[in-house]
């Protein structure tokens, strides 16, 4: 062999190892990407059965926004926000937690939320008729609520930057 074979094959040996290389790291990075994703999507799908699971009548109680109106007394329910394991928080989150469970709540006063029929959410279909008596009004339904549009959102510090995941549900009372 001459030297400018040589210096040819060591130079396509070096692109080929080069293009290795890059394609194994664009790999193991999508891997934690995925995974990531996965832990979100999973860490969802446990709050929605576990919403579905929960008697209807004191849903919005446990998970609402407002802690005076928790079953056992202030602040003892579990309330909107959520932990996912494996996932770091978005620097700045007030809670520390990177779930978080979304009613149509409309904050009245400082502090103080209800459920309401009139809430602005387009994402949950609201304005909607939650008590089932065909009229859409501007009260709280926090007692009467038949259905319950939720979304269950994920927002994390994630290998590409900030991330999101989100799970649309309707909670519905089956009555017997």
């Amino acid at each position: 062999m001459t030297m400018i074979e040589i210096v040819v094959a060591f130079a396509v040996l070096g692109v080929s190892f080069t293009i290795y290389s890059s394609a194994t790291i664009a790999v193991r990075n999508q891997a934690g990407t995925v995974r990531e994703m996965s832990d979100a999507a999973d860490a969802c799908q446990k709050v929605v059965e576990s919403l579905r699971a929960e008697p209807f009548d004191t849903l919005v109680a446990r998970f609402g926004r407002d802690p005076d109106d928790d079953p056992g007394g202030a602040g003892t329910a579990p309330g909107p926000n959520f932990a996912v394991p494996g996932l770091r928080t978005l620097v700045g989150d007030p809670d520390g937690k990177a779930g978080e469970i979304v009613m149509p709540e409309v904050e009245v006063q400082n502090g103080v939320w209800q459920l309401r029929e009139d809430a602005n959410a387009a994402e949950l279909g609201m304005p909607r008729d939650l008590n089932g008596d065909s009229i859409i009004d501007g009260v709280d339904h926090g007692q009467d609520y038949f259905q319950i549009p939720v979304c269950v959102r994920v927002r994390w510090d994630g290998r590409t930057g900030p991330c999101k995941y989100e799970l649309f549900a309707l909670l519905v009372a089956y009555r017997r």
